[in-house]
């Protein structure tokens, strides 16, 4: 499982580490971090 902090605070090193497992998973990356800032910007 990954760190949310980490997804935000380092969103390139996260995808070129999930690129080198095979996979989409580093196209997701995006993806998380929008939906991140949206709960953010609705819960403050």
């Amino acid at each position: 499982m990954l760190d949310i902090r980490l997804i935000r605070e380092e969103p390139d090193f996260v995808k070129e580490r999930l690129t080198t497992r095979g996979g989409d998973d580093a196209a997701k990356i995006d993806e998380v971090i929008d939906v991140d800032r949206l709960e953010r910007r609705e819960v403050t």
